[in-house]
């Protein structure tokens, strides 16, 4: 009796794999492990909290070194709980089945499951939550740069990010300006509004 399929997706899969035939029996269970760990990595991203995932330390961030410093470390610490160490010996395991990086990129890559696409979403899942930090707990938990050339401090302190994101080839994320600067201009007293 074989085994059953626990999914559609898996099972569709499967018989794509198949079709194809370019893959042993060995690594199209391999695959569709690493079909299984990468789509359980990032609904474990997605699921995540933007709190949960950076945490203030009354941090000051002031450049976009502190803030590459600050983002990598808190997205490192947290993604730590994906136990993500399964899809990175899957990788290793393929580059060892096609004898050659290249081609076991290739092959991955064709299927948009090679390790740059799999980084890549990852690092755009945990941007977008950091986007969605709440206002409030910006201003309660961080250093926010108060010196008296800083616009508005919340302002600057997503724009320091904005930046950061923005020379790392991701510019689609959107920032309520207005809403931030009206947010803290009421809770600092500078608006009756």
């Amino acid at each position: 009796m074989t085994k059953k399929s626990k999914t559609v997706k898996e099972d569709d899969l499967k018989t794509k794999l198949l079709e194809q035939g370019e893959l042993s029996h060995e690594a199209i269970v391999k695959f569709l492990i690493l079909d299984k760990e990468i789509t359980r990595c990032i609904a474990f991203a997605n699921a995540a909290s933007p709190i949960d995932i950076f945490k203030s330390y009354k941090t000051k961030i002031r450049h976009q070194a502190d803030a590459d410093e600050y983002f990598t470390n808190s997205v490192d610490k947290y993604h730590e709980g994906a136990k993500d160490d399964v899809i990175y010996e899957l990788y290793d395991w393929f580059e060892d089945y096609f004898k050659d990086y290249d081609k076991s990129y290739d092959y991955l890559s064709s299927w948009e499951y090679d390790q740059g696409m799999y980084e890549w979403e990852v690092l755009y899942t945990y941007v977008h939550k950091f986007s969605e930090l709440p206002f409030e707990y910006v201003c309660r938990s961080f250093k926010l740069n108060k010196d008296r050339f800083a616009t508005n401090p919340l302002v600057d302190f997503f724009s320091t990010f904005d930046d950061y994101f923005y020379a790392r080839w991701i510019d689609d994320i959107v920032f309520d300006w207005d809403r931030m600067g009206h947010y803290y201009d009421k809770i600092s007293g500078e608006t009756d509004s």
